[in-house]
């Protein structure tokens, strides 16, 4: 997959005034990703069309590349809301069903360069990876299994509900050692050890089904075997 020096970060955070002080935890990535010199770009979101519109403009972020290097370059999509097993609930109280977060993502996905082949065993994948800070978020799969395509190549997100102080904690961790490595699933191991006494709930995966065919990793609710992006 890509080298994760040439990918892309947004960053959509859309929670309460309220909670300001869990959402500023996400700052952090800002920094982190400077400092390994990442590419990252964070949005407050309103709500539903809100974050459509600022999905939309991300691709201006993604330029096109004469570099043979870049044809695999993939972006990591993070969110921060309240969630459930339905969908997303967005700073103005507007709901997101997995639905739409579905079709936006797609669009999104084509402005990025649209999916990464492997012609030799016919396998394909979006240049996606979703990071949803949200109770429950690991069942936009739900959604996604059911379609033709997925619009992203894995989901990060908790399966439970789990404690609004803890999620950022723990995917701030996870992007500390992304940026440091390029590893993704032993950076999702290092988050989840640091925080579990904090959470029940650790953070799970989802490949789309042509990366679970390629990597041996299964459905969310099973054991997963090591590895890496």
């Amino acid at each position: 997959m890509s080298s994760f020096s040439n990918d892309m970060y947004f960053v959509f955070e859309s929670l309460p005034d309220t909670e300001a002080e869990e959402a500023r935890e996400f700052d952090k990535l800002n920094t982190l990703a400077k400092g390994q010199n990442q590419h990252c770009v964070a949005f407050h979101v309103d709500g539903k069309e809100d974050l459509r519109q600022k999905m939309s403009i991300c691709g201006n972020y993604f330029p096109e590349s004469d570099n043979p290097s870049d044809d695999d370059r993939e972006a990591y999509v993070h969110i921060s809301s309240h969630g459930c097993k339905k969908g997303l609930t967005l700073k103005d109280g507007s709901f997101l069903c997995w639905e739409s977060l579905y079709y936006f993502l797609a669009s999104l996905n084509e402005k990025c360069g649209g999916y990464t082949e492997d012609l030799a065993l016919g396998l394909k994948w979006a240049r996606l990876t979703l990071c949803l800070s949200s109770c429950n978020g690991i069942y936009a799969s739900d959604f996604f299994s059911e379609q033709e395509e997925w619009p992203v190549n894995l989901i990060i997100a908790p399966d439970e509900k789990i404690k609004l102080s803890v999620a950022p904690k723990s995917f701030v961790e996870f992007y500390a050692s992304l940026f440091r490595t390029g590893k993704g699933l032993p950076s999702l191991t290092v988050a989840n050890q640091k925080h579990a006494a904090l959470a029940k709930a650790n953070l799970k995966t989802y490949y789309c089904p042509d990366l679970q065919k390629l990597t041996g990793v299964y459905h969310h609710n099973n054991p997963q075997r090591p590895g890496s992006k």
